[in-house]
Protein backbone atom coordinates (compact mmCIF):
# COMPACT_ATOMS: atom_id res chain seq x y z
CA UNK A 1 0.00 0.00 0.00
CA UNK A 2 1.22 3.63 -0.81
CA UNK A 3 -0.28 6.98 0.69
CA UNK A 4 1.46 10.02 -0.38
CA UNK A 5 0.31 14.17 -0.23
CA UNK A 6 0.17 15.67 -2.65
CA UNK A 7 0.33 19.62 -3.60
CA UNK A 8 -2.73 21.50 -2.25
CA UNK A 9 -2.40 24.05 -5.04
CA UNK A 10 -3.24 21.30 -7.16
CA UNK A 11 -6.97 21.06 -8.89
CA UNK A 12 -8.60 17.19 -8.28
CA UNK A 13 -8.53 17.55 -12.23
CA UNK A 14 -4.60 17.98 -12.54
CA UNK A 15 -3.97 15.04 -9.17
CA UNK A 16 -6.04 12.86 -11.20
CA UNK A 17 -4.10 13.53 -14.25
CA UNK A 18 -0.88 12.96 -12.88
CA UNK A 19 -1.55 10.43 -10.24
CA UNK A 20 -2.72 8.53 -13.26
CA UNK A 21 0.36 8.80 -14.91
CA UNK A 22 2.23 8.33 -12.15
CA UNK A 23 0.53 4.32 -11.36
CA UNK A 24 0.75 3.65 -15.26
CA UNK A 25 4.69 4.09 -15.33
CA UNK A 26 5.58 2.95 -11.66
CA UNK A 27 3.13 -0.14 -11.45
CA UNK A 28 0.55 -0.90 -14.70
CA UNK A 29 3.58 -1.16 -17.14
CA UNK A 30 5.08 -3.38 -15.09
CA UNK A 31 2.82 -6.03 -14.42
CA UNK A 32 1.45 -4.96 -11.48
CA UNK A 33 -2.72 -4.18 -10.53
CA UNK A 34 -3.21 -0.84 -8.86
CA UNK A 35 -6.19 0.24 -7.41
CA UNK A 36 -5.95 3.87 -6.45
CA UNK A 37 -8.07 6.37 -5.33
CA UNK A 38 -7.32 10.83 -4.29
CA UNK A 39 -8.68 12.01 -1.05
CA UNK A 40 -9.83 15.71 -1.04
CA UNK A 41 -10.66 16.60 2.17
CA UNK A 42 -10.45 19.30 4.82
CA UNK A 43 -10.15 19.28 8.71
CA UNK A 44 -12.41 21.47 10.82
CA UNK A 45 -10.08 24.13 10.04
CA UNK A 46 -11.10 24.73 6.72
CA UNK A 47 -7.23 23.58 5.96
CA UNK A 48 -6.85 21.46 2.69
CA UNK A 49 -5.37 17.44 2.64
CA UNK A 50 -5.15 16.54 -1.01
CA UNK A 51 -3.33 12.62 -1.17
CA UNK A 52 -3.46 9.54 -2.87
CA UNK A 53 -4.20 5.67 -1.29
CA UNK A 54 -2.39 2.95 -3.91
CA UNK A 55 -3.17 -0.77 -3.06
CA UNK A 56 -1.04 -3.26 -5.35
CA UNK A 57 -0.80 -6.67 -6.27
CA UNK A 58 2.71 -8.54 -4.69
CA UNK A 59 1.53 -11.35 -6.91
CA UNK A 60 2.15 -11.91 -10.81
CA UNK A 61 -0.17 -12.25 -13.54
CA UNK A 62 0.18 -15.58 -15.77
CA UNK A 63 -0.15 -15.63 -19.27
CA UNK A 64 -3.63 -17.30 -18.73
CA UNK A 65 -4.49 -14.32 -16.60
CA UNK A 66 -4.40 -16.37 -13.11
CA UNK A 67 -2.68 -15.46 -10.13
CA UNK A 68 0.76 -16.83 -9.71
CA UNK A 69 3.25 -17.85 -7.06
CA UNK A 70 4.09 -15.16 -4.75
CA UNK A 71 7.50 -17.08 -4.39
CA UNK A 72 9.72 -19.23 -6.74
CA UNK A 73 12.00 -22.49 -5.73
CA UNK A 74 15.87 -21.33 -6.83
CA UNK A 75 18.18 -24.66 -6.79
CA UNK A 76 21.65 -23.76 -5.27
CA UNK A 77 24.48 -24.43 -7.47
CA UNK A 78 28.10 -25.46 -7.35
CA UNK A 79 31.43 -23.97 -8.76
CA UNK A 80 30.56 -25.96 -12.00
CA UNK A 81 27.41 -24.59 -12.00
CA UNK A 82 25.33 -28.14 -11.38
CA UNK A 83 22.68 -28.87 -8.73
CA UNK A 84 23.66 -29.86 -5.14
CA UNK A 85 22.52 -32.78 -4.18
CA UNK A 86 21.34 -33.30 -0.57
CA UNK A 87 23.07 -35.62 1.90
CA UNK A 88 21.50 -38.10 3.94
CA UNK A 89 24.15 -38.27 7.00
CA UNK A 90 23.87 -41.42 7.88
CA UNK A 91 23.61 -43.58 4.55
CA UNK A 92 25.97 -40.80 3.15
CA UNK A 93 24.03 -41.38 -0.08
CA UNK A 94 21.81 -38.57 -1.83
CA UNK A 95 17.92 -37.92 0.03
CA UNK A 96 14.94 -38.87 -2.48
CA UNK A 97 11.13 -37.97 -1.18
CA UNK A 98 7.94 -39.83 -0.65
CA UNK A 99 8.28 -39.85 -4.31
CA UNK A 100 11.27 -41.17 -4.77
CA UNK A 101 12.56 -37.80 -6.29
CA UNK A 102 16.46 -36.62 -5.75
CA UNK A 103 16.81 -34.04 -3.43
CA UNK A 104 18.54 -30.83 -4.48
CA UNK A 105 19.56 -28.05 -2.16
CA UNK A 106 17.80 -24.72 -2.85
CA UNK A 107 16.27 -21.62 -1.27
CA UNK A 108 13.05 -19.51 -2.13
CA UNK A 109 12.75 -16.52 -3.39
CA UNK A 110 9.82 -13.48 -4.43
CA UNK A 111 8.65 -14.12 -8.02
CA UNK A 112 9.02 -10.36 -8.54
CA UNK A 113 11.04 -7.62 -6.73
CA UNK A 114 7.97 -5.36 -6.05
CA UNK A 115 8.34 -5.49 -2.33
CA UNK A 116 11.66 -4.43 -2.17
CA UNK A 117 13.60 -1.53 -0.31
CA UNK A 118 14.86 -0.57 -3.52
CA UNK A 119 11.72 -0.25 -5.59
CA UNK A 120 9.93 1.79 -2.75
CA UNK A 121 13.10 4.33 -2.58
CA UNK A 122 12.45 4.82 -6.42
CA UNK A 123 8.93 5.04 -6.46
CA UNK A 124 9.32 7.81 -3.87
CA UNK A 125 12.09 9.43 -5.72
CA UNK A 126 9.65 9.35 -8.75
CA UNK A 127 6.82 10.69 -7.66
CA UNK A 128 8.65 14.04 -5.85
CA UNK A 129 10.46 14.52 -9.08
CA UNK A 130 6.93 14.19 -10.59
CA UNK A 131 5.30 16.57 -8.04
CA UNK A 132 8.49 18.85 -8.79
CA UNK A 133 8.20 18.98 -12.35
CA UNK A 134 4.49 19.25 -12.38
CA UNK A 135 4.88 22.61 -9.84
CA UNK A 136 7.65 24.16 -12.29
CA UNK A 137 4.89 24.18 -14.75
CA UNK A 138 2.58 25.93 -12.27
CA UNK A 139 4.78 28.11 -11.45
CA UNK A 140 4.55 27.25 -7.96
CA UNK A 141 8.27 27.69 -6.23
CA UNK A 142 7.90 24.38 -3.70
CA UNK A 143 10.14 22.34 -3.61
CA UNK A 144 9.63 18.30 -2.59
CA UNK A 145 12.32 16.28 -1.59
CA UNK A 146 12.11 12.04 -1.26
CA UNK A 147 14.88 11.06 0.88
CA UNK A 148 14.31 10.97 4.90
CA UNK A 149 16.38 13.50 7.45
CA UNK A 150 19.04 11.29 7.69
CA UNK A 151 19.59 11.29 4.12
CA UNK A 152 19.28 14.83 3.80
CA UNK A 153 22.04 15.24 6.76
CA UNK A 154 19.09 16.45 8.99
CA UNK A 155 19.86 15.45 12.29
CA UNK A 156 15.82 15.84 13.68
CA UNK A 157 13.28 12.71 14.44
CA UNK A 158 10.38 12.83 11.82
CA UNK A 159 7.01 13.00 13.63
CA UNK A 160 4.63 9.80 12.88
CA UNK A 161 1.79 9.56 10.84
CA UNK A 162 -1.40 10.24 13.33
CA UNK A 163 -4.00 8.70 10.77
CA UNK A 164 -7.33 9.63 10.67
CA UNK A 165 -9.31 8.26 14.05
CA UNK A 166 -6.39 9.58 16.00
CA UNK A 167 -6.88 13.29 14.12
CA UNK A 168 -9.90 13.27 14.97
CA UNK A 169 -9.77 12.62 18.22
CA UNK A 170 -6.88 14.99 18.44
CA UNK A 171 -8.93 18.28 16.66
CA UNK A 172 -11.23 17.58 19.69
CA UNK A 173 -8.64 17.58 22.26
CA UNK A 174 -8.59 14.37 23.01
CA UNK A 175 -5.02 12.88 23.39
CA UNK A 176 -4.05 10.14 21.76
CA UNK A 177 -0.79 7.71 22.00
CA UNK A 178 0.23 8.55 18.40
CA UNK A 179 -0.22 11.95 19.09
CA UNK A 180 1.68 11.95 22.81
CA UNK A 181 4.12 10.47 20.61
CA UNK A 182 4.29 13.26 17.92
CA UNK A 183 4.29 15.77 21.21
CA UNK A 184 7.68 13.57 22.38
CA UNK A 185 9.48 14.09 19.56
CA UNK A 186 8.33 17.33 18.63
CA UNK A 187 9.93 17.83 22.41
CA UNK A 188 12.96 15.98 21.92
CA UNK A 189 13.62 17.86 18.30
CA UNK A 190 13.34 21.04 20.36
CA UNK A 191 15.83 20.42 23.38
CA UNK A 192 18.36 18.69 20.79
CA UNK A 193 17.78 22.33 18.63
CA UNK A 194 18.62 24.29 22.12
CA UNK A 195 21.41 22.03 22.90
CA UNK A 196 23.37 22.62 19.57
CA UNK A 197 22.96 26.37 20.21
CA UNK A 198 24.75 25.95 23.57
CA UNK A 199 27.50 23.89 22.50
CA UNK A 200 27.70 26.65 19.23
CA UNK A 201 27.70 29.47 21.73
CA UNK A 202 30.31 27.66 24.07
CA UNK A 203 32.46 27.07 21.32
CA UNK A 204 32.48 30.65 20.17
CA UNK A 205 33.23 31.58 23.77
CA UNK A 206 36.06 29.07 23.83
CA UNK A 207 37.49 30.31 20.96
CA UNK A 208 37.42 34.22 21.55
CA UNK A 209 38.88 32.93 25.14
CA UNK A 210 41.71 31.48 22.76
CA UNK A 211 42.19 34.55 20.66
CA UNK A 212 42.51 36.74 23.74
CA UNK A 213 45.38 34.72 25.40
CA UNK A 214 46.68 34.64 21.99
CA UNK A 215 46.47 38.27 21.57
CA UNK A 216 48.05 39.10 25.41
CA UNK A 217 50.85 36.76 25.11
Amino acid sequence: MLKASLPNEWSYELAEEVVRDYVQRNFVDKGMCADWAIHDSENDKGQRNLHIHVLLTMRPLTENGEWGAKQKKIYDLDENGEKIPVIDKKTGQQKVDKRNRKQWKCHTADSTDWNSKENAKMWRKDLADTINATNEQLGIAVHWEHCFFKEQGIDREPTIHIRAVANALERKGIQTERGNINREIIRHNILLEQAKEMLMLAKQEVHSAQYATYKST
